[in-house]
């Protein structure tokens, strides 16, 4: 071969290469700066829509998982209690069931609901609802409170319901699940994450940051902007620099933000005047020895 070729070839290979190389990075960026808030929005709309029956929100605590799901469904018209059902705090077997058989056709929101992956009924009651079909049947083959629904039409089981009080033994589900959790992916079951859309949420110290900075818009509305930006500042600063009882999060902002808006004094701190509010947002945070 001739070495006017292989220079050619070589030149031609080493292109490819680089055009190759440059388009991984392009994706790559454009991975990093996707907003996962955003994500949440447009998938939230996509399940409360019904085009996917289900999402599940993993990840940090108190950046506003939930706030950001209920201003979206909010925005596009649905009312609680009307449109969604919106669930929090401990859930047993037998109340998953019945919030599952209550709200069958509607979008169900379940919050900080983690008390459910403690027992293996309730896991597979969620991994039932959360599945890809159209239409999921929920069973609950135990003895109890409930009456034998085979064969029953979707009206003869709501007028047993509604004559007896009593849950039928087994129903289709036809409505929509967005559940919120603050445990990070790895402590989800796969079957569980693997039946409908997935978003995990974790954000370095710049992105917790600048996402308090976007929420804080919204929180405290007589506040000013300033003194909201005040305290989010020091908030960095505090759980940043020392060994403090909680993160900067909603939580701790909101208080931050209460505290400095309330204390526009100074005090006599070895012979240095110290804003108070800046004294109290310290003691608040930093753990004690």
């Amino acid at each position: 071969m001739h070495l006017e070729t292989i220079e050619r070839l070589t030149a031609e290979i080493a292109g490819k290469e680089r055009a190759e190389i440059e388009s991984q990075k392009r994706c790559s960026q454009t991975d990093l700066n996707l907003d996962i808030f955003k994500s949440i929005e447009l998938i939230t709309i996509q399940v409360a829509t019904g085009k996917s029956n289900s999402l599940i929100i993993s990840g940090d605590a108190g950046v506003g998982k939930t706030r950001t799901v209920r201003d979206t469904i909010e925005s596009i018209g649905m009312v609680e209690d009307n449109h969604y059902y919106f669930a929090s705090g401990t859930a047993t077997t037998a109340g998953l069931y019945e919030v599952l058989f209550k709200h069958r056709d509607k979008l169900i929101i379940f919050d900080d609901c983690d008390a459910v992956f403690n027992n293996e009924d309730s896991v597979n009651l969620l991994k039932a609802a959360l599945d890809t079909y159209k239409i999921r049947k929920i069973s609950k083959l135990t003895k109890g409170n409930t009456f034998d629904s085979t064969q029953m039409t979707e009206e003869d089981i709501s007028m047993e319901f509604e004559r007896t009080g009593k849950l039928p033994n087994r129903f289709e589900f036809t409505g929509q699940i967005i559940f919120i959790s603050n445990l990070p992916e790895s402590k989800f079951d796969k079957a569980v994450l693997s039946r409908g859309l997935h978003l995990d949420v974790h954000l370095n110290r710049q992105e917790q940051f600048e996402r308090m900075r976007e929420i804080m818009k919204k929180i405290c509305p007589d506040v000013d902007e300033a003194q909201k930006e005040e305290a989010l500042h020091y908030l960095m600063e505090v759980t940043t620099n020392y060994p403090t009882k909680f993160d900067m999060n909603i939580r701790t902002h909101i208080h931050s933000i209460n505290i400095r808006a309330n204390n526009d004094t100074t005090i006599d701190i070895g012979g240095k005047e110290e804003p108070v509010w800046k004294l109290l947002v310290k003691k608040y945070l930093i753990k004690s020895r």
